[in-house]
């Protein structure tokens, strides 16, 4: 007898934890099949809702609720961090003057190790893909790698909760970059597990006998649904989360929407852009609505306003002094770089849980340790203002054992809260009631940031959340206003505002450490809420982009994707190797397919023998005579491209035919072919064209040459390939492009694993010969393919620009020699030479 279904929740069977072979795909591409077409041919989804389907209805409404969401947890983390750092700092303070500053430095020091120790832990032993500020990840992830867990709503929590503990810790740490991974993750988590729990009874309902008795009604609303769960709508989603993420953190929606297409998207287009902006708007109103309910004004994370422009012939004249300035800024930006480069070939193992947890706590002892040494060494008290140039500064400054009324300059630049430090940084040398207002003196300036780099090169890349967006605008406008109490010293009379050498300072730095231009000026723009400093702003980072570039060529993030050997990561340009050689070349050869009908033995053979996703599909084998006279067997022309999910679903269901028990019940593929065709060519069955696929063929079959068992779909070789699917079809066709939400999404690579295929055995139907698979109905159409003479370069470009898993390489007479997949356009030498 024929088995059942195996039921979902056993399939595939529990697959022991193995390392992810890295660097695996995306399914960014679409699947489209016969099912899928005849679908859409035959019911087009009415517009329900003003010229709206439900299905992008229910797109807009999950769109603003990831801004929303992702904006909530902004001010969670805002307003926890700020009261934290507060009560901490006063307590320090208590403690200090009531028992000296050993009890100061070691309560503060205390604490400090345990919030870093807390943030460790849940990346080391919880959420590894929550360490550092998850930037490049998202990027990759948007390039189309697969890296397991890093959207889960596991890294989210830890995302949240280490980033806040590192920088209650007091570490040179930021929340910038981490608020992209965590609207990324918002994005991921809900467009998966809540829509996966609220539909799986029903999906696994539907592969049930009783399924296919009932009207599809039900089935359609849920098709809607399922669009949302391929890995094509997930990138729109993770990409509008990303830019929502940076939006939050700086107040800036538009900014947030350049920084996704120029930063984290490797593939955009108008749907995205727009989807990104909404997400990025709502994350930014609902932040900065929060924030007016608790008394703040700033509508970000990090706010650069207060800063006023100066008069247009102050800035000509100093136009000269702001090139230098964004001139040094990049140079710092580049050697920061090649300190983290350099640093992070020095950094324990990350499979050493006990070398990355001490790390991270020696990283928080010399961290604290130099904010409680440098202020002794360089002490400079400082009278408290009676008023502060904002409101929300009433209570700023650290005494750090000054006398009553004044503040520790060393100390309030370095353990105040860092938003609090920028913002008065960038309003230096503002005149006031006629005086010229000066927060800090040059030397506390010189050494606040030389040793903010020092800390922020350490901090970066420990074991625990943090970004550089934050520190690099601190350590550049630290270093800016320097510079411009320095020019004021020596140029006294020329009206010099060390703030606008700040705000250069610190956009120039950024443009110096992440290489990025457009978006950086909007967001600088924007942070700073003036129009009129749009041309410093381009000045700066115009600047220190080439003179950076000349002595630091990757930006930081590149760095660290090249660095990371897991990754596959495509960048924008082609390598120069791939100018001088083509996709023969490169291709991997032979590669392993199907033809459109095939034993279930041998598809079961070829699954356990490989790790491969995609197999070309093609039609039955010709034998060609060569010039030598021999005869050789070659494959035929191109039909499609398999996923292996999509075999497994069709494993599982059983979904076999048969060849009925004559004289060619043991008949091969080839062979099966060759009698159809033989009863097509006699007449003996019904004939219907195809009309699809690269060389359209007619094909018959009699009507008494197959045999179904209790689980047969039937062939689509009886079936004109624009008939109503099937609801056994549609509910096979959806499984397959759900497969990897409703079974495990995290843990995908574990389907090349041999054990997924242990419970099955095709030899089970010995009355009704062999199982066999019939590929034609569910196989990708229009794979793409190039020539193997195309240049590697081109193969490379679209490869990128398509964001595919797949590329099947063919012939002049469309014929399968080779498959391209990311591993082939990855770590070419650069002298060309590929063997």
């Amino acid at each position: 007898g024929v088995e059942e279904d195996i039921s979902l929740d056993t399939f595939p069977p529990p697959i022991p934890e193995t390392p992810a072979l890295l660097p695996e795909s995306l399914d960014y591409e679409a699947v489209e099949n016969d099912v899928f077409r005849a679908e859409h041919y035959h019911h087009t989804i009415g517009r329900k809702f003003y010229g709206y389907t439900g299905l992008t209805v229910a797109k807009y409404v999950l769109t603003l609720l990831i801004g929303a969401v992702t904006g909530c947890l902004a001010f969670l983390m805002q307003s926890c961090v700020k009261y934290g750092m507060e009560v901490k700092l006063s307590g320090t303070e208590w403690i200090m003057s009531s028992f000296g500053l050993a009890w100061g430095f070691a309560a503060h020091a205390s604490v400090s190790v345990a919030l870093v120790l807390c943030a460790a832990c849940l990346v080391q032993f919880w959420a590894p893909e929550a360490a550092g500020g998850g930037v490049t990840l998202v990027m990759a992830y948007l390039n189309g790698i697969y890296i397991p867990n890093l959207l889960s709503l596991r890294a989210l929590v830890a995302k949240v909760v280490g980033t806040s503990c590192g920088l209650l810790a007091s570490l040179a740490i930021g929340p910038e970059g981490p608020m992209v991974h965590i609207g990324a993750a918002v994005a991921a988590v809900m467009t998966t597990p809540f829509l996966t729990n609220s539909f799986a009874n029903d999906l696994r309902m539907s592969s049930s006998p009783e399924f296919r008795k009932r009207a599809p009604p039900r089935w359609h609303s849920s098709r809607l649904l399922v669009n949302l769960l391929c890995d094509l709508d997930q990138r729109e989603f993770i990409s509008a989360g990303a830019g929502a993420g940076i939006a939050a953190a700086f107040g800036a929606p538009i900014g947030g929407v350049l920084f996704a297409l120029e930063e984290a998207s490797s593939y955009w287009s108008h749907k995205v852009s727009w989807r990104c902006f909404l997400a990025a708007a709502m994350a930014v109103f609902v932040l900065s609505t929060l924030n007016s309910s608790n008394d703040y004004t700033s509508t970000g994370m990090v706010s650069l306003r207060g800063l006023k422009a100066p008069s247009r012939t102050n800035w000509v004249i100093q136009l000269p002094f702001f090139f230098l300035m964004a001139a040094l800024a990049g140079m710092v930006g580049a050697v920061f770089n090649i300190l983290h480069g350099w640093l992070a070939r020095l950094r324990a193992p990350k499979t050493n849980n006990v070398a990355r947890l001490a790390e991270a706590v020696v990283i928080c002892v010399v961290s604290v340790g130099l904010m409680f040494t440098l202020p002794v060494v360089f002490p400079s008290c400082r009278d408290t203002p009676e008023e502060w140039p904002v409101e929300e500064l009433e209570k700023y400054g650290v005494s750090f054992l000054c006398p009553e009324g004044k503040y520790n300059e060393v100390a309030t630049l370095f353990l105040a809260f860092p938003e609090d430090t920028i913002r008065l940084l960038l309003m230096t040398g503002e005149q006031k009631d006629g005086e010229f207002a000066e927060h800090f003196t040059r030397k506390s300036l010189c050494v606040h940031a030389f040793g903010y780099m020092l800390l922020s090169s350490l901090a970066c890349g420990a074991a625990f959340p943090g970004g550089l967006f934050m520190p690099s605008i601190m350590l550049g406008s630290s270093f800016g206003g320097l510079v411009g109490a320095c020019l004021i010293k020596w140029l006294p009379t020329w009206h010099i505002q060390p703030g606008i050498y700040s705000l250069i300072g610190a956009t120039a730095v950024l443009g110096g450490v992440f290489r990025s231009s457009i978006s950086l000026v909007v967001i600088v723009m924007e942070g700073t809420g003036g129009i009129e400093f749009v041309f410093t702003i381009i000045v700066a980072i115009a600047v220190s982009n080439w003179v950076a570039s000349h002595i630091h060529h990757p930006g930081i993030y590149e760095g660290d994707l090249e660095r990371d050997n897991r990754l596959g990561y495509l960048n924008q340009q082609a390598p120069r190797a791939f100018l001088s050689v083509t996709a023969e070349d490169i291709m991997t050869t032979p590669s392993v397919g199907f033809h459109p009908v095939e034993k279930a033995s041998t598809v079961i053979q070829v699954l356990r023998s490989n790790r491969h996703n995609g197999f070309p599909v093609y039609d039955h084998d010709q034998q060609v005579l060569t010039e030598s006279g021999d005869v050789v067997v070659r494959r035929g022309q191109l039909l499609g491209l398999i996923l292996r999910s999509q075999l497994l679903v069709l494993l599982k269901h059983h979904a076999f035919v048969f060849q009925g028990g004559g004289e060619n019940g043991n008949a091969t593929p080839h062979e099966f072919h060759t009698e159809i065709r033989e009863e097509e060519s006699t007449g003996t069955g019904r004939t219907f064209s195809s009309g699809m696929g690269p060389a359209p063929v007619r094909r018959a079959i009699s009507s008494t040459s197959m045999t179904s068992g209790i689980n047969q779909v039937g062939s689509a070789f009886d079936k004109h390939p624009r008939d109503p699917p099937s609801a056994r079809e549609l509910s096979l066709d959806t499984e397959m492009r759900t497969f990897h939400h409703l079974w495990d999404v995290q843990s995908r690579h574990k389907l090349a694993h041999p054990d997924v295929l242990a419970n099955f055995d095709p030899g089970q139907y010995p009355e009704q010969g062999p199982a066999m698979m019939d590929l034609t109905r569910f196989m990708n159409r229009p794979v793409m393919t190039v020539r193997k003479d195309c240049s590697a370069s081109r193969v490379y470009t679209i490869f990128r620009a398509l964001g595919l898993r797949h590329m099947c390489v063919v012939d002049t007479d469309h014929h399968p020699v080779g498959m391209i997949t990311r591993l082939n356009l990855m770590h070419i030498p650069e002298d060309g030479n590929l063997h």
